[in-house]
């Protein structure tokens, strides 16, 4: 048996299909080889045992270690040879000249000897003719820096790292104080950088790396943990008035009314409120609509509270008028209320004009299409005032019976030019 120089050890990633791999160097003893499966995120690795996790065929031109089980993508598989340091083959003079025993003495060194050479080409080496320095390392200290010592034919433990160097002989002295020209201090966290607007400067970062992230004056704007543009005043992102800004929002589920409370203020001149598939609890109940002075504890409902319009039109037919002069409610729908199917509902734009305003009357406006219990397609515009100058800081969406089964309603604002 020969040994050739091509000891390298074996790492190949595992693919849950594979379970045979193999060597082109001798492992001379099957001991001698060394299986393991390494984690290919944590690198922990975990020896395999012959004849329980794998089988192992081998003679002198290499060897196959087939697996039980095909090792999966999440770890890599080393094979590995490591030759006992003993020598247990017995020399006997009696018996002449023992050829098989001496070869196998020879073949056994040689596999040392390259397993040696392995592991050294693994480690750090001085150039070649160099025997001032020394590799060894002191003991270990959690958070440390290992540099060069001051006399650079050793390894010490520091605290800091190296600062600016010049010729040799110039640099900064390296220790715990770091008292020396262009030293810094670990633990300063930068702090004792002498010029950070150019240590910014040097690193290519613009004025946004000083500016703080945030919805407020002077900030970068910040995403929302769910990734979408926080709820700002538009006017503040663009300069100019009339943006929409939403206030808040409204999803019914079997809800007895939909209710806006304390988010109308003086910011704001003009309220706009996005209907989406409102459905009725009971079918053909019409959508009502109610304000309150008082910030939402009573909602105004006297029989001459409210004076509707309405110009509708049955989707296919002619359009008409129709009006209420007083009423307990502004109403969306006329003549026919809105189906409670699956597939029916009410939705549309409803826009309320200076609410908290006192010199006039408040007037609403809207349209809406929805689908009535027939079923059939409605289109409505309409105009609604609540017959008095007092201010509205609450409003209310109802059905004339029953609850909400589902829908959602986004509230507005429009700044005031």
């Amino acid at each position: 048996m020969t040994i050739s120089n091509n000891y390298l050890p074996v790492r190949t990633l595992g693919n849950g299909i594979t379970d045979e791999f193999s060597g082109v160097w001798a492992i001379i003893a099957s001991n001698y080889l060394h299986v393991d499966l390494e984690n290919a995120t944590t690198g922990v690795l975990t020896r395999q045992t012959i004849n329980t996790d794998y089988v192992l065929v081998f003679d002198e031109s290499g060897f196959t270690v087939t697996f039980i089980v095909p090792p999966p993508l999440t770890v890599y598989v080393l094979l590995s040879r490591v030759v006992g340091k003993d020598q247990t083959d017995p020399y006997k003079t009696a018996r002449g000249f023992q050829g098989a025993v001496i070869q196998n003495s020879l073949n056994k060194l040689t596999a040392m000897c390259q397993d040696l050479q392995e592991q050294i080409n693994r480690t750090f080496l001085l150039p070649l003719g160099n025997t001032d320095g020394s590799l060894t390392f002191e003991a270990p200290v959690a958070g440390k820096t290992v540099i060069w010592n001051d006399d650079e034919d050793g390894f010490i433990n520091t605290d800091q790292l190296e600062g600016d160097k010049g010729d040799k002989g110039d640099k900064g002295d390296i220790g715990l104080s770091g008292d020396g020209s262009g030293d810094m201090v670990a633990a300063s966290n930068l702090a004792d950088l002498v010029n950070a607007a150019t240590a910014r400067t040097n690193l290519g970062l613009g004025s946004s790396a000083i500016v703080d992230a945030g919805t407020g004056a002077s900030e970068i704007v910040q995403l929302t943990a769910a990734a979408k543009l926080p709820a700002v005043d538009g006017s503040l992102l663009t300069n100019i008035t009339g943006a929409l800004v939403l206030l808040g929002t409204g999803t019914a589920s079997d809800s007895a009314s939909l209710d806006f409370i304390s988010l109308i203020t003086l910011t704001y001149s003009t309220i706009i409120f996005e209907l989406d598939d409102i459905r009725p609890a009971t079918d053909g109940a019409h959508l009502y609509f109610r304000t309150s002075t008082d910030n939402g504890v009573i909602f105004d409902s006297g029989a001459s509270d409210y004076s509707t319009s309405a110009y509708y039109q049955l989707i296919g037919s002619s359009a008409a008028a129709t009006h209420s002069a007083n009423d307990a409610q502004i109403v969306f729908t006329q003549i026919s209320g809105i189906g409670n199917g699956a597939a029916e509902g009410l939705s549309g734009r409803v826009t309320l004009r200076s609410p908290l305003g006192t010199a006039r009357n408040k007037s609403v406006e809207g349209v809406v299409t929805y689908t009535s219990l027939v079923p059939a397609i409605y289109s409505n515009t309409f105009g609604g005032v609540r017959l008095s100058t007092a201010d509205i800081d609450a409003v209310q969406f109802l059905m004339s019976a029953g609850n909400i089964t589902s829908g959602k309603i986004r509230m507005y604002g429009m700044k005031a030019a």
